[in-house]
């Protein structure tokens, strides 16, 4: 996956679907980058395509992902997702494999190259014990799991490992972990 990207750990992921756009999407990525700002935290923002722009002209602290793209080249396509099209808008990322737009493994491939290619950073959703082995092999930038259903990849890529047996869910480790690590505040949005 891209190389000349880095988000840190704990970071966190705001994905608001189809449910906000335009001027609430814009008013939203503005408090999320104050407390970016505020807290030294990465935040990314997968905002529906036409308000990429926007978030990134308007905010400096968070990154903003694309929620999808395709891998085709400039030229005919209709209708389709193109990269190029996606970082000049200033995402600095997009997101892949999500249930709601599920790909193939030779698609993923495909599409992470196409990433790399026009300089966009890539999170890759999986949500099979085969499907993240398949992944985790394309040397994604971060793996974030507790690998209760398959062992830990043996990898130099930034692990973080939660645990497999807790009492919280994983949302609330991440809050406690935050906390250990001095954050006070949070904005948690579902």
């Amino acid at each position: 996956m891209y190389k000349n990207y880095k988000i840190r750990a704990p970071y966190f992921e705001i994905g608001p679907k189809c449910f906000m756009w335009g001027e609430r999407m814009l008013k939203l990525a503005k408090k999320i980058d104050e407390i970016a700002g505020k807290y030294d935290l990465d935040v990314i923002v997968t905002p529906q395509y036409t308000d990429i722009r926007l978030l990134a002209e308007n905010t400096e602290n968070i990154h903003v992902y694309a929620q999808h793209m395709d891998t085709l080249r400039p030229g005919r396509g209709l209708g389709s997702v193109l990269p190029e099209a996606i970082k000049d808008a200033g995402a600095v990322g997009v997101m892949l494999n999500h249930a709601e737009k599920k790909l193939t493994l030779d698609q993923i491939r495909e599409s992470i190259a196409r990433a790399d290619e026009v300089g966009l950073a890539s999170i890759v959703c999986a949500d099979s014990v085969e499907e993240i082995r398949q992944v985790a092999l394309m040397s994604p930038n971060l793996i974030v799991g507790d690998f209760d259903s398959c062992d830990k990849p043996d990898t130099d890529i930034d692990t973080i490992v939660l645990p497999c047996e807790k009492d919280d869910t994983d949302t609330v480790f991440a809050a406690k972990e935050a906390l250990k690590r001095g954050f006070r505040e949070f904005l948690l949005l579902g």
